[in-house]
């Protein structure tokens, strides 16, 4: 027995060779024998000196001293590991990819380690770049509406709206006035007009008709003394308040008076949150979704379902629900961050339609994905009939390190368990398709199974892509056949036949030309190249900064200093449905980081999405944009980062 709880601290320091030199010190009064040492990295490590790698499972380690000693009062244990670079090179340069949440086994007790941020030896901070647009070259870069509209047309005076606007009562736009203005309320932004303000001191609002071709476009006149807004449907309407609420707020309810002609450029506006490898509550999502449509985003990408946790509550499948914790004596050990645990959650029915309805208030779709066949460590664990661990090669491991994390194609239960699962899921969530993972299958995992085999044979089928792109095809139909549809990661769209086929909507995130690919093939593509809309990736401004980083830094001006469609291929717009931002969240361990992870350069999502390349903001343009929207973050207690 020991009568005291242990206190230890873990101090790490990585050195120029990417070796990461660590001690652990007991600064407590009692020995500490005969112990483990565990800890989550973001990807699987090799031990170096002074250590025994005792289990290891994804980036979760549990590590021993090579010899048995102990550590008294003040002593220290030094050892060194490096990340294994098997898969992908790492480059560990910054404070995310150091050891987190460590802990001690020790007998059958477990007690939480002071972890401390990673040092770095002989770093340079790295300083900000930015092109050389200047505002001046923007023709609506001088407005503080983001992102920026097609057309601003400026004219004399201002719009002194201080007691904000008339109530928009009855015809066309009614239903988009009551949804923006919940908006202004749950923002508490004290811009629009209650049903009671007194309409002879507030500015009325003209509701009028517009010709348009595009649902979303939207025209807004800003008078002196009134606002007229035309519209060809209620989105737009809705994006036409949605753009005077911000203009509201940005400029204290003193409007500069004009015309903006807008419409987006691409229907598809998105931003994805991946809450498998963290679990974010629902308040987290909807606060996310309000910011979302103030910047006229409408798809959010609902990735619940990973290797990490399978957290939507389903009647199909109520055993997955198991894999909605992780930690120490649990299915998954404390993967990224999660420590001793339990650690984690899920999505009741009710949390699903709450989130559904929020968002279609703000005219945004909910896309929710399941991944499949890779990254489908959880399903397997639910259901075990999806994967048979003798026929296939457990010495194969994922990107991330799991073992076993693929469902078999060739068993002939891992349809037809899919099967209900799939159809549940898009009744929970109907406007949108259901996105199919596909991505990241690992190399050679059916090579020694002999259902894959007879499969390829009775299908005439020869490579693992062949393999893949049939099983997804055959899921796809039956979604289709359903009155469904359905999307996936660009993979899916390889092996005979184009894979997955059935008109999948497929997200290109491997880079901007492997999307321009698939789109002169004619393809209907979703561009996230993972260097301009990862969000999860560095700012790389310096040690300091956090998260990944395999697709490099991405400061701010990353974000838009892209062009979706090639100048020279202009016809690929037709085939380009839009653009998405995602936030993986390996290294985002909770709502304060989440917020600051995403915001500022959220923006320049939006910016991409909507804005023509001629109009998005760039550079210093787009730096100075950012910081003009930083009293409107703190105004609706949004967290950012300082750029």
């Amino acid at each position: 027995m020991h009568p005291n709880k242990p206190s230890l601290v873990l101090h790490s320091k990585i050195s120029v060779s990417a070796k990461i030199h660590a001690n652990l010190t007991n600064v407590g009064i009692d020995v500490v024998d005969d112990f483990c040492l565990c800890f989550s990295l973001l990807a699987p490590l090799k031990a170096l000196q002074n250590c025994i790698i005792e289990d290891v499972n994804g980036g979760f380690v549990r590590l021993r001293p090579d010899q048995n000693r102990q550590l008294r009062p003040g002593e220290s244990w030094a050892f060194s590991f490096a990340y294994d670079q098997q898969h992908d090179e790492v480059n560990a340069d910054n404070i995310a990819f150091g050891p987190q949440a460590a802990y001690i086994e020790m007998g059958d007790q477990v007690y939480a380690v002071n972890t401390q941020p990673m040092r770095f030896e002989h770093v340079k901070p790295k300083k900000q770049e930015y092109t050389t647009t200047k505002a001046s070259e923007l023709t609506v870069s001088s407005l503080q509406l983001i992102p920026a509209p097609s057309s601003w047309r400026p004219s004399n005076g201002h719009c002194k709206a201080e007691n904000r606007f008339t109530p928009i009562k009855e015809g066309s736009a009614v239903n988009a006035w009551h949804a923006v203005q919940n908006l202004n309320k749950r923002l508490n932004l004290n811009s629009f007009a209650s049903d009671n303000h007194q309409s002879d001191i507030a500015i009325p609002i003209n509701i009028l008709p517009l010709e348009s071709t595009t649902e979303d476009a939207y025209e807004l006149c800003i008078e002196a003394s009134a606002i007229s807004l035309r519209a060809k449907s209620e989105s737009g309407y809705f994006y036409g308040l949605v753009s005077l609420l911000q203009l509201h707020f940005n400029y204290s309810g003193h409007l500069p008076c004009g015309l903006i002609i807008d419409q987006p450029r691409f229907e598809w506006r998105g931003q994805h949150l991946d809450c498998a490898r963290q679990f974010f509550k629902v308040a987290d999502i909807l606060q996310l979704l309000d910011l979302m449509a103030l910047l006229k985003l409408n798809r959010f990408h609902w990735h619940a379902i990973n290797d990490e946790a399978f957290r939507f509550e389903l009647e199909s499948a109520p055993q997955l629900m198991r894999t909605a914790w992780r930690g120490h004596q649990q299915w998954l050990p404390g993967v990224f961050g999660a420590g001793i645990g339990a650690k984690g959650g899920f999505y009741s029915k009710a949390d699903m339609q709450h989130v559904v309805q929020h968002a279609r208030e703000l005219h945004i779709d909910v896309m929710a994905e399941i991944s499949i066949p890779g990254h489908a460590l959880a399903l397997i664990h639910g259901l075990p009939q999806l994967h048979n661990a003798n026929d296939s090669d457990a010495n194969i491991r994922s990107v991330q390190g799991y073992r076993n994390n693929t469902i078999n194609p060739g068993l002939s239960t891992s349809l037809t368990t899919l099967e209900p699962i799939l159809a549940e899921l898009c009744n929970l969530f109907p406007t949108a398709p259901l996105h199919l993972g596909g991505d990241e299958v690992p190399l050679g995992v059916w090579d020694h199974s002999a259902a894959v085999t007879e499969l390829k044979q009775k299908y005439h089928l020869e490579s693992q892509e062949d393999v893949q792109g049939w099983f997804m095809h055959q899921l796809a139909t039956k979604i289709k056949a359903q009155g469904g549809c359905t999307a996936a990661w660009e993979e899916a769209a390889s092996g005979q036949h184009d894979g997955i086929g059935i008109q999948t909507l497929l997200f290109a995130w491997r880079s901007l030309e492997s999307g321009h690919a698939l789109a002169r093939e004619g393809k209907k593509v979703v561009l996230c190249p993972a260097q301009h809309t990862y969000l999860d990736m560095s700012l790389g401004i310096h040690s300091q900064s956090y998260g990944a980083n395999w697709a490099g830094d991405l400061p701010l001006e990353n974000t838009t200093n892209w062009q979706p469609v090639p100048p020279d291929e202009p016809e690929l717009e037709k085939q380009i449905k839009g653009i998405q931002g995602a936030l993986w969240s390996e290294s985002v361990f909770d709502t304060d980081m989440l917020q600051k992870t995403l915001a500022p350069r959220i923006l320049g999502i939006a910016e991409v999405a909507w804005s023509s390349d001629k109009n998005k903001r760039q550079g210093i343009a787009l730096y100075q944009a950012a910081k003009s929207f930083y009293p409107l973050f703190k105004a609706i207690e949004w967290q950012f980062t300082h750029v």
